[in-house]
């Protein structure tokens, strides 16, 4: 593997207390089950969980080792990832034009959101009115970034996305989604802050294919709606790719920028790689991150 390995700590059954004043304890379970999802794939680590960038590493194991204080300490090792920007912006996932017209009529679909980012009554009338089926998770920081990730497993092979993505998500209409995306957005601590929608098509494998729709606090979310609609592209691509293997990657990025949907980066084994489209069009990192 290239790259430089490194050690650490990463979460500990002690007690802890985040900058937000927040007391966090992780059982021994908790740990094991960390554990287990280091064991069984590709493990990403991003900066500040903004994963609408590209991994700085990845981790490659993990254990659990006594600390000086009596607790036990999940001890990682990982390597990091260098960078590579390639020259140009070529799409090496591109799907064909020739592929059969044979999509599945629905396709299964949850949101994953980090609760903390919501005061708990707050949450629970978000909750209630989501257009989706909610799956909250939590994220090893202070106060997270606000992203709204649809998780979609990908049950199809190589096929042809014509028309509405949204119509396949359950019915789902444009408005409905963005107008409680914008609503829930806007309710969020810090809610000054950018946020983003991310697309996670996800194969058994553990290979992912990600989408990102970066966006600003007060804006038109007309955009979102078309970005998310059109993502019959990214179906398309998600199950070609599912059965092949020519091409070395754990995780594609595609970002919407300019009314379409462009390959951003790639990561494969032992490296990131950039397309000249995102570095120049990078998003500064501190829009989505705490005030």
């Amino acid at each position: 593997m290239a790259g430089s390995v490194y050690r650490g700590i990463i979460a500990t059954t002690k007690p802890t207390v985040l900058t937000s004043g927040e007391h966090v304890v992780f059982a021994r379970q908790a740990l094991e089950g960390m554990i287990t999802q280091i064991d069984g794939g590709f493990i990403p680590l991003s900066e500040e969980h903004l994963t609408i960038y590209p991994p700085l590493g990845r981790i490659v194991s993990g254990s659990l080792e006594p600390t000086e204080d009596g607790y036990e300490a999940l001890v990682i090792e990982g390597v990091t990832l260098p960078i590579h920007d390639r020259d140009d912006d070529n799409d090496p996932f591109a799907s064909s034009s020739d592929m059969p017209e044979e999509p599945p009529e629905s396709v299964e679909v949850n949101v994953q959101v980090e609760t903390r980012n919501f005061e708990p009554e707050v949450w629970s009338e978000l909750a209630v009115a989501s257009p989706l089926p909610i799956h909250e998770v939590q994220k090893w920081s202070s106060l997270p970034p606000i992203e709204w990730l649809l998780a979609i497993p990908v049950t199809w092979g190589a096929a042809k996305f014509a028309g509405s993505f949204l119509e396949r998500l359950g019915g789902l209409t444009a408005d409905r989604l963005t107008q409680w995306i914008g609503r829930a957005s806007d309710a969020a601590k810090e809610s000054g802050r950018d946020r983003f929608v991310t697309l996670s098509f996800d194969l058994s494998d553990g290979r992912r294919l990600l989408g990102f729709v970066p966006f600003s606090a007060g804006t038109d979310l007309t955009e979102l709606g078309t970005a998310v609609d059109s993502a019959g592209k990214l179906a398309e691509i998600a199950g070609s790719w599912r059965d092949a293997t020519r091409v070395d990657a754990q995780i594609v990025a595609y970002l919407y920028s300019a009314g379409q949907w462009r390959l951003a980066w790639f990561v494969t084994d032992s490296m990131v790689l950039r397309t000249p489209y995102f570095v120049k069009h990078l998003p500064d990192p501190s829009r989505f991150l705490q005030e």
